[in-house]
């Protein structure tokens, strides 16, 4: 977070992309997220989709491939208190250096992993699968711990390159691995770009997805200046059938949008 703060860079938590924009020739010009607000448009020239498994491709059409793995295997790294007993369902190891937590004091560090079928791709298996870790790996004395589980998702979207066998680094892959074919103004960062389940571990490791995003994001920079105006863009319409269920959408007491400007809207179909 003060990484994106020291480089003014303006964010949001809590946001979740739940449908895509369209322009004027059908290609994607933003997302819908919805919040705790309601729903609001984000247009955008380029998206760079970092969700874990490629929503906004997802959206868009995109093309996707099964991974070779027919198990997942889910990780969560525990600081300070002692090693855990879980039953035998998970496994458990010493990291091999401590951790700084609390008045950078040192603590030991232990990794927890779960392997399952379960693919982790539809929320409740991946609510019950963290919330299984979480009581199997719990322990008195513990200071801090990962906010989310670790996992590479069983999924790759259809690359313009690759499938990527063996990682040359960041600064040599072919960025077409996080380009889906056929879409274009979308680029996928996470752990469903287009490589082999043993690739995507090394690029989902801190520094090489530090890496791999700052070409993507320079690429991204590069293709939005060269697009022009974004013309009628409206809210992408899902001719998939779905069940409707009634409610409310509005803005929470605490918020109202800025006084001295228009933000506009753009037309959505409904229902919503």
């Amino acid at each position: 977070d003060q990484a994106l703060l020291d480089t003014g860079v303006k964010f949001l938590y809590g946001c979740y992309a739940t449908e895509l924009l369209n322009d004027a020739r059908g290609e994607p010009a933003g997302i819908v997220m919805t919040n705790s607000s309601g729903r609001q448009a984000v247009k955008a020239k380029v998206i760079i989709d970092a969700s874990t498994h490629a929503t906004v491709a997802h959206m868009a059409g995109a093309k996707f491939a099964n991974r070779e793995q027919e198990l997942s295997t889910y990780t969560r790294i525990v600081v300070g208190g002692r090693l855990s007993n879980p039953n035998g369902s998970i496994s458990r190891r010493k990291m091999p250096a401590p951790v700084a937590a609390r008045a950078e004091k040192l603590y030991d560090a232990w990794e927890y992993s779960l392997t399952t079928p379960f693919d982790g791709l539809h929320f409740p298996a991946l609510a019950w699968i963290e919330q299984s870790m979480r009581n199997m790996s719990w322990q008195r004395g513990q200071v801090d711990a990962s906010e989310r589980v670790f996992f590479v998702p069983r999924q790759r979207i259809v690359g313009q390159a690759g499938p990527c066998q063996e990682w040359p680094g960041a600064r040599k892959v072919d960025l077409g691995i996080c380009r889906a074919k056929g879409l274009a103004r979308i680029y996928v960062l996470s752990g469903s770009v287009n490589v082999s389940s043993q690739v995507a571990q090394q690029v989902l490791k801190p520094l090489q997805a530090m890496g791999l995003g700052r070409r993507v994001g320079a690429a991204a920079a590069t293709e939005a200046a060269a697009r022009g105006d974004l013309k009628d863009v409206a809210v992408r319409v899902n001719r998939t059938q779905a069940s409707v269920v009634l409610g409310d959408v509005g803005d929470t007491p605490g918020w109202a949008p800025p006084l001295d400007r228009n933000l506009g809207t753009v037309p959505s179909p409904g229902p919503v």
